[in-house]
């Protein structure tokens, strides 16, 4: 079976930091960065504050993720 993208980048860690959440799903950092300024979330994952760094959950960004490939699926099937 094909490893994800995601486990690769997050291997054994907890959080993603932003560059990385920011590769996951194909946009550059400074829009991550933006949508947390102007509405305190990205695709409503909300990051801890680590110092001036904002970490992300993988657990969170999992969840986004396969809930989107589900609403996907959904829309395919009822078409």
């Amino acid at each position: 079976m094909k490893e994800s993208n995601l486990s690769k980048l997050a291997e054994t860690r907890d959080f993603l930091t932003t560059a990385e959440i920011a590769k996951t799903f194909n946009v550059s950092p400074q829009t991550v960065r933006k949508h947390y300024c102007l509405y305190k979330h990205f695709y409503d994952l909300t990051p801890v504050k680590f110092g001036s760094k904002l970490l992300w959950r993988v657990t969170d960004i999992e969840k986004k993720l396969n809930l989107g490939v589900e609403k996907w699926l959904f829309q395919i099937t009822v078409k």
